[in-house]
């Protein structure tokens, strides 16, 4: 539900709000090739407790850090580290809250480090001026999908895309409150902007696509990287590629020489975690004429020592409504036990909102992290997603 401020609250509200750009200012001004994100945070801590304001982000949903500060590639909640050191030409962005008089605010930014090439300068002014777009088209009597519409035109017409899988939101007395605020949309769609409403426009923009690649919620508890820091999902022109780690990129780069998603599956094995050998899981989407195909495959260790790789497609023709689950463990075990048999047969609504809970509902609660769900239009290829964190 959508909470409306009156004029007393919307004067205490700014204070919080001003409280966290200040904050965002000074982290921003610490900058400089050398400095570990870690000791920008600790700036930024440092200046909201002398403004007698509580960094809001600190603790929430598990989150270590004062600000989430994320590096080149990484879009948001990059977590501040000691390890991590800014070097001369990173862009750095800085997303900072702050808690005051039961209010909250919530600002972000992103800077360069010294100079920056041309293509990465580009892309922060583009940035910039989508957001002043987003904010002049938030006026009394519009529509959220107007802002979203002004964002997402203006970027693309400047040759960039902007990420789906994350997106603006209602702020308050709660630091994430309704509505939605998409940096894509129709115009006239969606909440009607009222007197009071206070939003947070956050345009993120990427160079090549939309595609949105995962990082560890603790890095200091990652053995492997490759396992853990993937993109999930590429979208190619006529395909879009899933996968539970790094192959994604394999099918996507055999697609692209004109070769096949078996070959380039192929070319991997199940993921090198003895003594479970998690499977690796992939499906692909391939429209064609205003209708699709989908292939689902397998990967996993012929036996309990992992000595050999079997691999298994399965190939499907569409019917509406239905489509298929695939899974990398049949159930609990030590080691867990590799799924067998086929992928079994779901119904799909056409509701993906009512589709995503009864997925997420259905996941184990001790090991659930993340679901990212994805409706493709066949007739326009666009598409509508919902994206459920545990962290967020």
């Amino acid at each position: 539900m959508i909470q409306l401020k009156n004029a007393k609250e919307l004067a205490a509200m700014r204070r919080a709000c001003e409280i966290s750009a200040l904050a965002l200012r000074h982290g921003g001004e610490a900058i400089e090739a050398g400095i570990t994100t870690a000791e920008i945070d600790k700036i930024i801590f440092d200046f909201i407790k002398r403004q007698g304001a509580k960094p809001n982000f600190k603790g929430l949903y598990g989150f270590p850090g004062t600000a989430c500060i994320s590096v080149n590639d990484e879009v948001i909640h990059g977590i501040p580290s000691h390890a991590k050191v800014i070097r001369p030409g990173d862009i750095v962005s800085i997303d900072t809250g702050a808690a005051f008089g039961g209010f909250n605010g919530d600002n972000a930014c992103t800077f360069g480090c010294g100079k920056l090439d041309l293509e990465a300068q580009r892309l922060l002014d583009v940035t910039r001026e989508s957001l002043h777009r987003g904010i002049a088209a938030a006026v009394f009597g519009a529509r959220v999908g107007d802002i979203s519409n002004a964002v997402q035109t203006y970027v693309e017409e400047n040759g960039f895309s902007v990420v789906r899988s994350f997106v603006g939101h209602g702020v308050g007395k709660e630091l994430h409150e309704d509505p939605e605020v998409p940096n894509f949309g129709r115009p006239g769609r969606g909440p009607r902007l009222a007197e009071g409403m206070t939003i947070a426009i956050e345009p993120m923009i990427t160079l090549e696509g939309d595609d949105v690649t995962i990082y560890p919620y603790d890095e200091s508890k990652v053995k492997d990287p490759s396992l853990i820091i993937y993109s999930p999902v590429r979208t190619l022109e006529r395909c879009t590629v899933v996968t539970n780690g790094d192959q994604t990129d394999t099918v996507r780069d055999h697609l692209l020489k004109g070769s096949t998603f078996e070959a380039a599956l192929d070319t991997r094995c199940f993921e090198p975690d003895a003594p479970n050998f998690t499977p690796r899981i992939s499906g692909i989407l391939q429209f064609d004429g205003g209708d699709f195909t989908y292939k689902m495959s397998i990967l996993k260790s012929a036996d309990a020592e992992g000595s050999a790789c079997n691999r298994f497609t399965f190939s499907y023709a569409p019917v509406c409504g239905v489509g298929h689950f695939l899974h990398t463990y049949n159930c609990d075990g030590d080691p867990i036990p590799t799924f067998t048999g086929e992928p079994e047969r779901v119904l799909i609504p056409n509701d993906i909102r009512a589709f995503a809970e009864d997925l997420w509902g259905n996941l184990n609660a001790d090991n659930k992290i993340s679901l990212y769900v994805r409706y493709i239009d066949l007739a326009t290829g666009k598409y509508e997603k919902v994206l459920i964190n545990k962290y967020e």
